[in-house]
């Protein structure tokens, strides 16, 4: 049972160092690629909604309001 505890970790320890070797070589490219590849899948099972143009204007008007506020201070 302890051997196999072991060769378990060891098992994921050396899965985890293929990852950082992975992240690490991967360009910028093929992060912006995955990124939009979960985002467009998060969307389709609607766990994200769709971006809407009026909540960023929303946001926008809102640091502005902010950045104004914190001017007059």
């Amino acid at each position: 049972m302890k051997e196999a505890l072991k060769y378990y970790i060891h098992t994921w320890q050396a899965v985890q160092e293929v990852e950082k070797s992975e992240l690490a070589s991967a360009t910028f490219e093929l992060r912006w690629r995955q990124l939009n590849s979960l985002v467009g899948m998060a969307v389709a099972l609607r766990i994200m909604p769709q971006r809407d143009e009026s909540q960023e204007d929303v946001v926008i008007k809102r640091w502005a309001f902010l950045k104004g506020a914190g001017e007059r201070i």
